[in-house]
C-alpha cells in the first residue's frame, strides 16, 4: 500500500510547465498529494517544495518569534527577569519548534498536522497567573496535559457545545480589549529612541494586528443580538471582578441553568 501511495504521487506529478497557470499547477499538486499519517514521509517522494511556500514559511517564524517573545516577556516582567532571558529563551524554543515539529512531526510523519503554536489570548491572564504564584513550567505541564486529557476524551468539543455564543464573544472581547490596552500601554512607555529596527515596537505591533484586534472582532461578531450580549455582559463583568476563568465558567454555568429552566417549562 506503501509503495502504491508512493508511485501514485510521483506517477501523477507533472512539471509546471505542463500546466496553462501556475495556479492550476499548484492544485494539482494538492490534488495528487497523498502523505501517510504517522508514517515516514520524505521530501520530493511524497510532496514537494514550491516557492510559494517560502511566504506563509518566513510570516510563521516571524509570528512564531512574536509570540513566544510576548508569552516569555510577559512571565519575565513580573518574576524580575533579565532581557537576556528572554532572548535564550525564545531561542531555545524556536530550536524546540523547529526540530521537533517543523522537521520531524509535520515535515516526515504527519504532513497534514497543524505547527504546535502559542496560545494568545493567554498573555493578558500571565500576570494573574504570576501574581498567584505559578511558574512558567508547572504551567506548561498541566496545559500540555490538559490538552492531552481533552483530546482524548473529546472534551474540547463538548465545552464547546456547553459554552454559549455569548460566553466565548465575552470572554475574546475582555481578553481583547485588556491584551490591546497592555499594548498601546506598553507602546507608549517604550523610549530608547525612535530606531524602528529595534524589535520592542514590532512586538507591540504585531500583537496588535495579529491577536488581539482579531479577537476583539470575533467577540463582536458572537454578540449580535440581546441573549448572547447579555451573557457577553455577564462574562466580561465576572472577568474584570474577578479573573477569565471564572468569568467563563460562571457564565456557562448560568447559560445551561437558563437553558435547562427553559427545557423544563416547555415540557
Amino acid at each position: 500500500m506503501t509503495q502504491q501511495n508512493n508511485g501514485c504521487y510521483r506517477s501523477q506529478r507533472k512539471p509546471s510547465k505542463s500546466f496553462n497557470s501556475r495556479a492550476e499547477y499548484l492544485e494539482h499538486e494538492l490534488t495528487i498529494m497523498n502523505p501517510k499519517r504517522w508514517g515516514v514521509n520524505l521530501p520530493f517522494r511524497d510532496y514537494h517544495f514550491e516557492m510559494e511556500d517560502f511566504v506563509p514559511a518566513l510570516a510563521a517564524t516571524i509570528g512564531k518569534i512574536v509570540m513566544v517573545a510576548a508569552v516569555v516577556a510577559a512571565f519575565a516582567s513580573p518574576l524580575g527577569l533579565s532581557s537576556e532571558f528572554v532572548i535564550e529563551n525564545v531561542r531555545f524554543e524556536m530550536l524546540i519548534a523547529a526540530l521537533l515539529f517543523v522537521i520531524l512531526f509535520s515535515g516526515i510523519f504527519n504532513p497534514n498536522a497543524n505547527l504546535a503554536g502559542t496560545h494568545g489570548p493567554m498573555i493578558p491572564m500571565i500576570p494573574l497567573i504570576v501574581a498567584s504564584g505559578g511558574h512558567p513550567m508547572a504551567l506548561g505541564i498541566m496545559v500540555g496535559l490538559f490538552g492531552l486529557f481533552l483530546s482524548i476524551t473529546k472534551g474540547g468539543s463538548k465545552l464547546m457545545v456547553l459554552t454559549g455564543e455569548g460566553g466565548r464573544g465575552g470572554l475574546l472581547i475582555y481578553l481583547g480589549a485588556v491584551g490591546m490596552i497592555s499594548q498601546v500601554k506598553a507602546l507608549f512607555d517604550w523610549a530608547n529612541g525612535m530606531d524602528l529596527a529595534v524589535w520592542p515596537p514590532v512586538l507591540r505591533v504585531a500583537l496588535l494586528v495579529g491577536v488581539f484586534l482579531p479577537l476583539l472582532e470575533a467577540g463582536m461578531q458572537m454578540t449580535r443580538d440581546s441573549k448572547t450580549s447579555q451573557s457577553a455582559g455577564i462574562v466580561m463583568f465576572a472577568s474584570a471582578f474577578v479573573n477569565p476563568v471564572f468569568g467563563w465558567s460562571f457564565t456557562m454555568l448560568l447559560d445551561n441553568l437558563v437553558v435547562s429552566h427553559h427545557e423544563n417549562i416547555e415540557c
